[in-house]
């Protein structure tokens, strides 16, 4: 083999391995619009339930596992499957450029064992947990 063919065969070996290596750190961006985000009020180691509308402005599908914040201890899926029938979800997912409107339908979210009260009329600072970050929002509380 001649010198500059073995040269870019090395060289594109080098970029080829280098690629591979770094296809583990790809960081995935993804975008959601969170409109009318509201929780109903609740004292020091109740629950509150959040309700929002989601849209997904991702090229891809969304995972939503959960919702973070600092004012409660666990977050729940809910799903409501009759009057008095409901299941908790691992995950939801959101096709991409779709909407769940979570602001009147059978899922929600529950915050559980708030650490203080909230209050109609409070802002709470959360977060949307989905499997590589999370997307920041506000929820309003009001009463249903």
């Amino acid at each position: 083999m001649n010198r500059p063919v073995a040269y870019l065969a090395a060289l594109f070996a080098a970029w080829l391995s280098l690629s591979t290596a770094m296809a583990d750190d790809i960081v995935v961006f993804q975008s959601a619009a969170i409109e009318d985000a509201y929780l109903t009020p609740a004292g020091t180691g109740g629950t509150s339930t959040l309700r929002m509308r989601i849209t997904n402005e991702g090229f891809d599908n969304m995972t939503v596992l959960g919702v973070g914040g600092k004012s409660f201890q666990r977050s729940r899926i809910i799903a409501k499957l009759g009057d008095l029938e409901y299941a908790e979800l691992d995950s939801i997912s959101i096709p991409r450029e779709e909407s769940l409107d979570m602001t009147s339908m059978h899922l929600f979210v529950q915050l559980n064992n708030m650490d203080k009260p909230v209050k109609t009329g409070d802002v709470v600072n959360l977060t949307l947990v989905l499997p590589y970050g999370e997307l920041p929002f506000q929820a309003h509380v009001r009463a249903n």
